[in-house]
């Protein structure tokens, strides 16, 4: 695999999804001339950054991140050929996923770079809120209650949601 990156790309990467927050950012004018919107990515390593974990990371692999596109402190963004994940925010994929080849996503597992790409911004933030607001260990199965009292999760729907009213 080759790690020369072209001095001009095109758009789009291999996987992007929309957030509310892309079309804010146009909206309101945020980010500088230039910058790139969009903030979930899922693509291939094709060149690992200075200070990278070579045991999490390695050229190759397939990963989804999330970006701060249309930033103010960084033109990078999703909705382009090659973007900059931070290792911080970026999640390993199995090896044998991919694009998924159709015009929608089947039912069921994540088998494929276009249902990999709608997690990280809404995974990483919930994970974010249970730890960092609400004090829980990252524990899958821990072995007592971290809290007296249950966790209420009102809604819990991602940026890509579907309409599930009954409009008859």
């Amino acid at each position: 695999m080759s790690s020369s990156i072209p001095k001009t790309m095109k758009a789009v990467t291999v996987a992007v999804a929309g957030n509310p927050t892309d079309c804010g950012h146009i909206d309101y004018r945020i980010g500088p001339q230039d910058s790139i919107l969009g903030c979930d990515a899922a693509g291939q390593i094709v060149k690992l950054g200075l200070g990278v974990d070579c045991k999490r990371f390695a050229l190759g692999d397939y990963i989804s991140g999330f970006i701060h596109g249309s930033s103010v402190r960084f033109l990078n963004g999703a909705f382009a050929e090659y973007s900059a994940v931070s290792a911080d925010t970026a999640y390993r994929l199995p090896n044998d996923i991919g694009p998924c080849g159709e015009d929608s996503l089947p039912e069921g597992p994540v088998k494929s770079l276009e249902g990999a790409v709608t997690f990280p911004v809404s995974l990483t933030t919930a994970g974010m809120i249970l730890t960092y607001n609400l004090g829980l260990n990252m524990e899958w199965k821990p072995s007592v209650p971290q809290r007296g009292h249950p966790i209420l999760i009102w809604g819990g729907a991602t940026a890509v949601t579907t309409d599930s009213v009954d409009k008859n």
